[in-house]
């Protein structure tokens, strides 16, 4: 039923390309002629034109040229019958039917009267060519289907066989390698020696002295200790000292000292240094007969109570608290006095020191 009806429109529409190229061949053809006959009007006299039946015009394939004249907008004469387009419904159209003829009855034009040559047409045929229709098949080609396997496809086990056991089979021994039979005793470390001295800068300051930095301290080598050093050990204590009876220098500067009453006797002490401490009282140091050079520098004493020392050569008393210094009177064999940065007004008394610095 479906291929039936496309071939009838398929028809329709043939036949209406059909109809319209007829039309325009027959406009073509009477508009060359009017043309053709117009040349000749200013000549001769043109009869006029018989009725021309117009029964069959033959297919053309290509478009007749047209000269170059301008063509009449209207034909005098030329009655046109109407046929309803069934494509073109609401507007009439100007297709002849095949049964019937264009009739047209030309005006009258001067000249003589001319006879037109018939035009053979060509029969049309009775049925346009048919264009190959191609069925469309009513279900589309199916692809294929594989059937699945209803389990999937197991992959091989592989069974993997125990590690091996590996056996290492000794290494023979040359005869002439000697085995131990036991580690060797490492040889015993030297002990540490116990400290003498709960300072242990005090301890390093003795065994340098002494020369002595592995061995054992004994009271008894103290005596041979002439110069100690015992700068910045932080001491505030120094009874320690007793001990070491032949010392001819002692350095305790830059110390926590304050109060040296406990300073032992020390009989053949020619130079000491107490400097940049805290000490106020120095009536100690009247028994050392022996100093030759003693600094007291950057303490806090206010009243100085030393009694004569006859030896003392260079004495250093600056950065103190000194408001009086009559009591120097006695130091007769002094020839270095430093008594600057103090609160001293009179040092008459002093003026016998060669070096003085007030």
């Amino acid at each position: 039923m479906k291929e039936s009806e496309t071939m009838n429109f398929n028809k329709i529409l043939d036949k209406k390309f059909i109809s319209k190229v007829i039309v325009l061949l027959c406009i073509s053809v009477r508009c060359f002629w009017l043309c053709a006959c117009s040349g000749e009007c200013g000549r001769e006299e043109v009869s006029p034109t018989p009725n021309l039946t117009v029964t069959e015009v033959p297919e053309l394939t290509q478009r007749p040229s047209l000269p170059q004249n301008p063509l009449p907008t209207e034909i005098p004469g030329t009655t046109l019958t109407p046929t309803q387009d069934p494509f073109f419904a609401d507007s009439p159209s100007l297709i002849p039917s095949p049964t019937e003829a264009v009739t047209a009855t030309p005006t009258d034009l001067p000249g003589p009267i001319l006879s037109p040559t018939e035009m053979p047409l060509a029969p049309l045929s009775p049925t346009p060519t048919e264009i190959p229709i191609v069925s469309l098949s009513p279900t589309p080609t199916e692809s294929p289907i594989v059937p699945l396997s209803p389990t999937p496809t197991e992959s091989p086990i592989v069974l993997l066989s125990p590690t091996p056991t590996i056996t290492q089979s000794p290494t023979p021994v040359p005869e002439d390698m000697v085995i131990p039979t036991a580690m060797p005793i490492p040889p015993e470390l030297p002990e540490i020696p116990e400290a003498y001295f709960d300072n242990p800068i005090v301890e390093a300051a003795v065994r340098e002295a002494l020369g002595n930095q592995d061995g054992v301290l004994v009271p008894e080598d103290f005596a041979s200790i002439k110069v100690l050093n015992l700068c910045e050990c932080g001491l505030t204590d120094v009874s320690f000292l007793a001990e070491f009876v032949n010392l001819q220098e002692l350095d305790l500067s830059w110390n926590n000292l304050s109060d040296i009453t406990k300073l032992p006797e020390l009989k053949h002490l020619t130079k000491l240094d107490l400097s940049y401490n805290f000490i106020s009282e120095v009536q100690v140091l009247s028994s050392y007969t022996e100093l030759t050079e003693l600094s007291l520098r950057a303490n806090e004493i206010e009243f100085l109570t030393l009694e004569e020392l006859s030896k003392l050569l260079r004495l250093d008393l600056s950065y103190n608290m000194l408001t009086d210094v009559s009591g120097l009177a006695k130091f007769t064999a002094l020839e270095y006095l430093n008594l600057e940065k103090n609160r001293i007004t009179d040092f008459s008394v002093v003026e016998f020191v060669p070096e003085l610095i007030r």
